[in-house]
């Protein structure tokens, strides 16, 4: 992509890729300002098969050795931030939690009740008689 720029004279340094997809992101509609100098008329970048060749190998290479790398750090940033948010409201939320585990059992033993009790019936029949068995052995 490199030569994108060249074509068109313009001395692309590392940053600039990245700067200019924010501009074109960003729905900034203002000339992109390069150096100090703005860039009139229009800049066209193309891609061809050289370019998607050099990308591959770029996120290939970007997956296999940087990604592993960054993502214990991102993910410890991230649930930081999660556990900092959390502990911040957690007595609303925790009655939210509660008032919601309520409406669920609530609605679990109108709807099931009468099974389930005959499940929890069978379960205590099966520990009681393991007992027995057990003390009998």
């Amino acid at each position: 992509m490199q030569r994108n720029y060249k074509n068109q004279g313009i001395a692309a340094t590392r940053s600039l890729p990245g700067r200019l997809a924010r501009h074109i992101l960003d729905g900034n509609e203002k000339p992109y300002r390069y150096r100090g100098r703005t860039l009139h008329g229009s800049v066209t970048l193309t891609l061809d098969e050289a370019d998607g060749e050099e990308l591959k190998k770029f996120l290939a290479l970007f997956c296999k050795e940087d990604l592993p790398a960054l993502l214990p750090g991102i993910a410890r940033r991230i649930s930081q931030g999660i556990l900092k948010d959390l502990k911040s409201r957690w007595m609303t939320e925790e009655g939210v939690q509660n008032a919601e585990l309520l409406e669920f059992r609530t609605r679990l033993e109108v709807k099931w009740g009468k099974p389930l009790g005959q499940l929890r019936m069978l379960l205590t029949m099966i520990r009681e008689w393991c007992q027995a068995a057990f003390k009998l052995h």
